[in-house]
């Protein structure tokens, strides 16, 4: 039996490289299913350290939570960077994949990543049916749920602000946390 690498174990990239099952022919497939795989992974990281944000500034630690919004920007960077791997694909790409994976799967949407709507949460974009396209898991639903309805960066945001004396109304403060708020 092989021994892995440190780096290879630590990364895990024998079961990495394991994750991709094509469902078509189609040459550029792999392209777009590891990008969005990639997509995914920066969905959940932005989405932790949202969270990490909100937890230092629910404790008033500004310095902490400043410091992992800017791991936030860097990664959102990358993110964004990332669509433009795709830009070679067109909808003739596409739409066979898309075919395939509704004939295999059932109906896909991007609607469905879990992790991108918890990240839409952390940042105060609170729409509750948009839990609903994950209540066939139950799990992932219910974390998403928890989100929707626990405070965002925005909302320990101007908690904080209140705390050092700004006018920041007391009802922005004590308002129904699963909605979104308009400022």
């Amino acid at each position: 039996m092989t021994q892995p690498t440190p780096y290879a174990s630590y990364l895990r990239s024998s079961t990495l490289h394991t994750l991709q099952k094509c469902l078509t022919p189609m040459e550029g497939e792999l392209s777009f299913l590891m990008v969005s795989q990639v997509q995914e992974l920066y969905f959940s990281l932005i989405g932790q350290e949202l969270a990490t944000t909100t937890d230092h500034l629910k404790n008033r630690a500004v310095e902490p939570a400043t410091a992992a919004l800017q791991r936030v920007t860097g990664h959102f960077k990358a993110l964004n960077a990332s669509w433009e791997s795709l830009s070679w694909m067109r909808a003739t790409d596409f739409l066979p994949i898309k075919d395939a994976l509704s004939k295999q799967l059932g109906k896909s949407s991007s609607v469905q990543s879990w992790k991108y709507r918890t990240l839409v949460y952390r940042l105060g974009l609170k729409t509750a049916p948009l839990a609903d396209a994950v209540k066939s898991m139950p799990e992932q639903h219910g974390e998403l749920v928890a989100v929707l309805h626990s405070p965002s960066v925005y909302d320990e945001a101007l908690a904080v602000l209140r705390e050092r004396g700004l006018p920041v109304p007391p009802d922005v403060l004590d308002r129904d946390l699963s909605l979104v708020h308009d400022p």
